[in-house]
């Protein structure tokens, strides 16, 4: 009798182990579940409330295992415990971005339009949706255009901004702010547009120039809880929000025009642009503008190319006519406007006649240029 009472003791006293050692176990998974949440995917742990699916979370489900090596109530000797554990995470997927600029190679004050692709997948909730996207220093936000595709995201957008000087001098920030979205069954796709400038110079006063890159980025932004209760004022910070996509990107080439002038008169040797030249001869000369070749290089417009006659040469004002140029005695100058474009590797030329005059104009040796 004594020898039973003492076998229950020992039984009740490895269950009693038992029990205390899967507390051990259950506890220590729960310990580190906070410690597996700050993950570059998004926050893991159970689903939320409702079955709500978060944009770019990952959900982690754990399973345990726990046995003895003796079955429960056994009298005999000390058992030993056993466990493992395994867990399996989803990662919800993040809504799709993308970035482009039209056209991507700009000169010096040319306009291009901005696109912004965005799609909230389906069955996923989408709390504070924010697009912040921000402009490089030389590139000026000019205005906000249109949204289009899903006609209730696009209703739902506030645009904000321009806010200059951010987030560094001379950059631009700009923002839509689409606040909550409740789950759909389908995915919702938007496109914003905005049109954008290449400055004529950068925020430090220096000249933005052929060769120059310009980044634009575009990033989504949104919070696990809806954590904003009123429609910002002008766009927030990126560092208000607890998750974000990849940013989107895109690049301006700037280039420029590289004109070149060049003025002959015929008899001239080689092209030293000099002879000799007797009274009362007429002379021929040929002006040449050219514009360079290069992926730098852009079309000239409005081109303006003048000839300051010296003392000495009469013009022949009918020849400068014909060329589509005019003469103005007071100044002695002659003008020939140009629309363009002359385009990279083109050019355009003018003849006209000039007379040397009487040598009582000028002394020997003088020299026309």
């Amino acid at each position: 009798q004594p020898h039973q009472e003492h076998g229950v003791a020992v039984a009740a006293d490895l269950l009693d182990r038992r029990d205390a050692e899967r507390a051990d176990h259950l506890e220590h998974l729960e310990q580190r579940a906070p410690d597996e949440r700050d993950t570059e995917a998004g926050p893991r742990g159970p689903l939320p409330p409702d079955d709500e699916v978060l944009a770019g979370t990952t959900y982690t489900n754990d399973v345990v295992v726990d046995s003895t090596s003796m079955p429960a109530g056994d009298p005999q000797g000390t058992e030993r415990s056993y466990d493992d554990d395994s867990s399996s995470s989803i990662d919800v997927v993040e809504p799709p971005l993308a970035k482009a600029i039209d056209p991507d190679v700009r000169t010096i004050g040319e306009a291009g339009t901005a696109t912004v692709d965005f799609t909230i997948p389906a069955n996923i909730d989408f709390f504070d949706g924010t697009l912040i996207d921000e402009l490089p220093d030389g590139m000026a936000f000019e205005s906000f255009d249109d949204c289009t595709g899903d006609a209730g995201v696009c209703a739902a957008i506030t645009t904000l901004g321009p806010q200059a000087d951010t987030p560094t001098d001379g950059q631009t920030r700009i923002a839509w702010f689409i606040d909550d979205i409740d789950p759909a069954a389908s995915p919702r796709s938007i496109q914003l547009t905005y049109t954008v400038v290449v400055a004529d110079t950068y925020d430090d006063a220096s000249p933005v120039a052929a060769g120059d890159d310009l980044t634009n980025r575009v990033a989504a932004y949104w919070n696990t809880t809806d954590e904003i209760t009123t429609t910002p004022s002008g766009p927030p910070a990126p560092g208000d929000f607890t998750n974000s996509t990849d940013p989107a990107r895109d690049t301006v080439s700037v280039v420029e025009p590289d004109l070149a002038i060049d003025k002959d008169v015929t008899g001239q040797v080689d092209d030293t642009d000099v002879r000799v030249a007797d009274v009362d001869e007429t002379l021929t000369y040929t002006v040449v503008v050219t514009n360079a070749t290069g992926d730098d290089v852009s079309a000239a417009h409005d081109l303006t190319v003048t000839d300051v006659v010296p003392d000495g040469l009469i013009p022949d004002e009918d020849s400068i006519t014909i060329a589509g140029g005019s003469y103005d005695t007071g100044s002695r100058t002659i003008t020939w406007p140009v629309a363009g474009p002359v385009a990279p590797g083109g050019q355009v030329s003018f003849t006209y006649q000039a007379t040397v005059g009487d040598s009582s104009a000028f002394g020997p040796g003088t020299a026309f240029v």
